[in-house]
């Protein structure tokens, strides 16, 4: 049998499993809406020689994926909710949350992969460390919510 949780324990998976996927989530649908105008055809101011270009960002599909991992993010958060320590049926909760986990690489990936669509000499910041913080904080957090979830699920 399992020891339970302590209250430093149980103190560390709200804050780390709850609040960090859910800033990160809402960090990310920010970054979204901050950074979008960043992304497409001819959209990215450029200074070449005396002139200002604009030239191409990363494709839009990359925001409509960050806009949805972002969202499954919270999703996943009500899942664990609902279908961990809320639940009667536990078996398909670890792997349930272990797919969250795979959302979560995912969206740290595309945040640096989009970087590379990134042209050189861009006049404005690239959006790729702003879209790693809230990657890294679904990541931790998803992490939590999974170890979380093999102790209960066993």
């Amino acid at each position: 049998m399992r020891r339970p949780f302590n209250r430093r324990t149980q103190a560390l998976y709200l804050v780390v499993g709850y609040f960090a996927p859910l800033a990160g989530a809402v960090l990310g649908i920010v970054f979204v809406a901050i950074n979008g105008s960043k992304f497409g055809h001819n959209k990215v101011p450029v200074k070449i020689g005396d002139d200002l270009v604009m030239m191409d960002g990363p494709p839009e599909y990359y925001l409509i994926c960050f806009w949805f991992l972002a969202v499954m993010q919270v999703v996943y958060i009500l899942l664990n909710i609902m279908g961990g320590p809320c639940s009667c049926e536990r078996r398909c909760h670890f792997p349930v949350q272990a797919s969250g986990m795979i959302f979560s690489l995912v969206y740290l990936v595309m945040a640096n992969t989009s970087a590379s669509y990134w042209p050189e000499g861009a006049q404005v910041w690239s959006p790729r460390v702003y879209f790693n913080v809230s990657a890294l904080l679904m990541l931790c957090g998803q992490g939590m919510l999974v170890w979380g979830a093999f102790r209960l699920s066993g």
